[in-house]
């Protein structure tokens, strides 16, 4: 390697029989036998035998570095490549022991037993975690061939909010807690109370999370090719009532009141960072925008209104694809 490394050769590794067994230039020793140089090694630099010098590997142009021992001292210094020295190797030892990891479930590859890097078919990454790739549900609506996600993006349960994560950065948040980002949802209880009820144990009205629009939109886009956010004058104005029915239809929640087609789900002050504060899961997002507002549906009373609000507002999300 380099002289630095060859310090330790002598005396302590120079022993003989069990040593390196090294020649002094100039006596010997209880570590070390004499091996003067001789004039006898024709071609070389200076046509000499130096059997006391050991070439290192180092070296620059016509010169590398060599240790040497004479009188007990072991030198280090630099000479002409082609002088006659001692030839000694080395093989430095490489631990190549690897430790046998086993990866978690449904990991391809993983950093360690905790950690994926890389998942399985059907898989996707999240937080180093691999979850089931799955498609929401979806309603089509009469008439047409425009598929909408039945469910609030984040309460489907063929579709949860671990997915939604990893595939759109999106974070989601146990209602009451803050979220001062673009891309924040609340989950949880949204109503509750007699604010909010059930229709056929389907979909209740008391727990539907909601976002901020930025959140709703990249959540739509993360859906694939086609995915976005509904048009409110066009594509949602059929969703209620006749769309919007228990477990086959839209299950969408009503601010007042429960009927056959939309369970009941007032607000509920507990979506801190969203612009009013509150949870609004009777309302749903719309694409168009302008500025720092965007369009909404709101279902209230039995009607289904059309209006404009703060992209911040906690909104419910759902995704179309025409």
């Amino acid at each position: 390697d380099n002289p630095a490394s060859m310090a330790n050769w002598y005396p302590i590794n120079s022993t003989a029989s069990t040593g390196l067994m090294l020649c002094d230039d100039f006596t010997s020793s209880a570590s070390a036998s004499r091996c003067t140089y001789a004039a006898s090694c024709p071609g070389s630099y200076n046509g000499s035998c130096h059997p006391g010098h050991v070439w290192a590997q180092s070296g620059s142009g016509s010169s590398a570095q060599v240790r040497y021992l004479y009188s007990g001292t072991w030198y280090e210094l630099t000479h002409n490549k082609s002088y006659a020295f001692g030839v000694r190797c080395v093989l430095d030892t490489i631990d190549d022991t690897i430790e046998e990891i086993t990866c978690p479930d449904n990991c391809k590859t993983c950093s360690n037993s905790e950690t994926c890097t890389q998942c399985n078919d059907g898989f996707i990454l999240d937080s180093g975690k691999c979850v089931k790739e799955s498609v929401p549900k979806t309603v089509t609506l009469s008439g047409t061939s425009t598929k909408v996600t039945q469910y609030n993006m984040g309460d489907d349960p063929d579709y949860p909010r671990e997915v939604i994560e990893a595939k759109a950065g999106i974070t989601f948040v146990p209602v009451g807690t803050t979220c001062s980002g673009e891309l924040c949802c609340w989950y949880g209880v949204t109503a509750v109370g007699s604010t909010c009820t059930n229709v056929g144990n389907i979909y209740s009205g008391c727990n539907r999370t909601v976002c901020k629009w930025y959140a709703a939109k990249k959540i739509c886009e993360s859906l694939g090719e086609g995915w976005k956010l509904p048009d409110t004058s066009n594509s949602m104005a059929n969703w209620y009532p006749a769309n919007s029915k228990a477990a086959s239809g839209l299950m969408l929640c009503d601010t007042w009141a429960s009927s056959a087609s939309a369970s009941k789900c007032a607000s509920v002050a507990s979506c801190p960072g969203s612009y009013t504060g509150n949870c609004l899961p009777n309302s749903v997002w719309a694409r168009s925008e302008s500025g720092s507002a965007a369009q909404y549906r709101d279902l209230n009373g039995g009607t289904w209104y059309e209006g404009t609000y703060d992209k911040s507002t906690a909104f419910g999300v759902r995704c179309i694809k025409e």
